[in-house]
C-alpha cells in the first residue's frame, strides 16, 4: 500500500490538508501584516464623503476648520508635526469622532478634554493606527496614518488608556523590551531601564512582575515605556488615570520638564486640572466635535470670567440667617448667581469682573460680622467650573 496515497488508511489526505492549512495560515498573515486587508478597506469600505458640516458657535474652531481644509497638506506638514484634517469615525450610524481639524507644533504641547465617550480615545487610536478611519486624513511627523502607519510607530511614544502590558514579565524586563524596540544598543539597554524605573519611583518594583502591580505603578511603568528613546511625538491617552495625588503630581513634573524641553506632546484627559497644566493650548471635545480652541488664557478670558464664591454657614445658625446671608449677597452682588445650597454651603458664581477684589473682601468682612458666617472663599473661576 502506498502510505501517501488519498485514500485511507494512507496519510497522503493529512499531508495535503497540513499544506494548504500553511498556504493559507501564510496569505492570512501576509495580507493582515502588509495592510492590503486594511488598504482594502479604505478602498472600498471606508466612507469618502466629509460629514455634515454644523454651524459652530466659536470662531476659533470655525477659522481652525477653514485653515486646515483650505491650505495645501505639504505647507500644513512643514508647519506642523500633527495635522489632522476632516478626521471621522462612524459607530455603525453615529460618529464618535466627526470632523475633527487639528495641527499641533513641533514644539507645543496640546491637549484634548472632554468626559467619557467624547471620543478623545477613538481619535488617540486612529492617530497611532489601532482603529479604522471612516473618513478623513492626517499626518504625523508628515506620515500618512492610513498608508505609513509602520513608520509613525518607530517615531511616537504612546501610553494607551489601558495599562497593555505582559502582565507575566517583571518590570525590568518590560523596560528592557522597548529600550530594545526603540534602537537603544543592548549594552545600554539595562542602564537606560534603571534610569527610567528611578524616574518614576518604581526602582523598589523592578524585579516584581507587572500583574502584582498596584493601578498606579502600572500606569506609570505604561507612561515611562512611552518615553523611552527619545520619541519625537509623545502621544500619552489619560496617563494619570488611577493615580493617587501623590504620584500624580510626580508624574506631572516628569510631563511638564518634557514639556519644557519643546517636545512635542499630544495628550488626551478628562482631567481639566492636568489639562491646564500640562499644555500650551487646550481643545474641548464634546460628541466627537471640537467646540472650542486656544491657549489656556484665551479660553480662561472667553468662557471663565467672573469669580466664585462659597459661603460657610455656623453649624448653630437659624434658617432665617441663611436667607438674610442671601438676602446681603444678593444686594451687594447684583450679578451673583447661587449655584449650590447644600445644608451650611452656599456656592456662587460672580458674573461681574469688573468688581474690585478690595471692594468684595470688605462686603464679605462686613457679612462676616453681621451674620453668622464661619468662613468663605472668594477666587477666579477655572476651566473646571
Amino acid at each position: 500500500m502506498n502510505i501517501l496515497s488519498l485514500k485511507e488508511p494512507a496519510i497522503g489526505l493529512h499531508i495535503l490538508l497540513l499544506v494548504f492549512i500553511c498556504v493559507a495560515s501564510f496569505l492570512i498573515l501576509f495580507f493582515v501584516e502588509g495592510k492590503y486587508l486594511k488598504l482594502l478597506y479604505y478602498k472600498f469600505v471606508a466612507r469618502k464623503k466629509y460629514p455634515t458640516e454644523e454651524i459652530q458657535t466659536d470662531n476659533d474652531v470655525q477659522m481652525t476648520n477653514e485653515y486646515i481644509r483650505t491650505t495645501d497638506p505639504a505647507q500644513l506638514k512643514e508647519e506642523y508635526a500633527v495635522v489632522i484634517r476632516d478626521l471621522t469615525k462612524y459607530r455603525k450610524k453615529y460618529p464618535a469622532v466627526d470632523g475633527i481639524c487639528l495641527g499641533i507644533k513641533p514644539e507645543e504641547s496640546f491637549a484634548i478634554a472632554g468626559t467619557s465617550g467624547s471620543g478623545k480615545s477613538t481619535l488617540v487610536r486612529m492617530l497611532i493606527g489601532d482603529t479604522l478611519v471612516s473618513s478623513g486624513k492626517a499626518w504625523v511627523n508628515e506620515f500618512s496614518i492610513i498608508t505609513e502607519e509602520r513608520k509613525i510607530q518607530h517615531i511616537i511614544g504612546y501610553c494607551p488608556q489601558t495599562d497593555d502590558l505582559l502582565g507575566s514579565l517583571p518590570v525590568i524586563q518590560t523596560l528592557r523590551i522597548f529600550a530594545l524596540i526603540r534602537g537603544i544598543p543592548a549594552d545600554d539597554c539595562l542602564t537606560v531601564s534603571k534610569k527610567i524605573a528611578s524616574i518614576f519611583d518604581l526602582t523598589d518594583h523592578l524585579q516584581k512582575r507587572v500583574k502584582v502591580l498596584s493601578r498606579c505603578n502600572r500606569r506609570k511603568l505604561s507612561t515611562a515605556t512611552a518615553i523611552i528613546g527619545n520619541p519625537k511625538v509623545l502621544i500619552l491617552d489619560q496617563p494619570t488615570a488611577g493615580m493617587d495625588p501623590i504620584s500624580r503630581r510626580h508624574v506631572w513634573d516628569i510631563l511638564s520638564y518634557l514639556r519644557d524641553s519643546d517636545k512635542c506632546i499630544f495628550l488626551a484627559s478628562d482631567c481639566m486640572e492636568e489639562c491646564e497644566l500640562l499644555s500650551t493650548r487646550l481643545a474641548m471635545m464634546v460628541n466627537g466635535k471640537i467646540k472650542c480652541i486656544g491657549s489656556i488664557k484665551h479660553l480662561q478670558s472667553k468662557f471663565a470670567q467672573g469669580y466664585y464664591l462659597v459661603i460657610k454657614v455656623k453649624k448653630d445658625a437659624k434658617e432665617k440667617y441663611v436667607s438674610q446671608i442671601e438676602n446681603f449677597i444678593k444686594k451687594n452682588f447684583p450679578s451673583a448667581v447661587l449655584r449650590d445650597k447644600f445644608q451650611r454651603m452656599l456656592t456662587y458664581s460672580i458674573l461681574d469682573a469688573s468688581m474690585a477684589w478690595s471692594k468684595m473682601f470688605a462686603l464679605l468682612e462686613k457679612a462676616k460680622k453681621l451674620f453668622s458666617i464661619e468662613d468663605y472663599s472668594l477666587g477666579e473661576h477655572t476651566m473646571e467650573q
